[in-house]
């Protein structure tokens, strides 16, 4: 996944995927945090940490189906350093050793 800047965030009131520094990261959204009285901002968890960049949430929706094709890949016989670096990936993912 690639983090943008938060300048290029939608403010539509899309839920994205913010990350703060100090390595906060949680689901939000560009609005109002009451609904009417205060400024929009972006609204997440951490009331006092401002986000620094965002990424779409499809990207972690999608997660599980790019994982499950990425597996049947890895099923092949095939031996690149592609194929490789996508065994170790897979690894990651599912907490196992490649």
């Amino acid at each position: 996944m690639k983090w943008q800047p938060i300048e290029t965030a939608p403010t539509d009131g899309t839920r994205i995927l913010l990350r703060g520094r100090n390595g906060k990261i949680a689901d939000g959204h560009y609005g109002q945090p009451d609904g009417f009285a205060n400024p929009k901002r972006f609204v997440w968890p951490y009331i006092h940490a401002n986000p620094t960049h965002w990424a779409p949430l499809a990207l972690i929706a999608a997660a599980p189906e790019l994982l499950d094709a990425a597996m049947k890949v890895n099923a092949l016989s095939i031996q690149s350093d592609a194929h490789k670096e996508l065994r170790a990936a897979i690894a990651k993912a599912t907490q196992h050793e490649a």
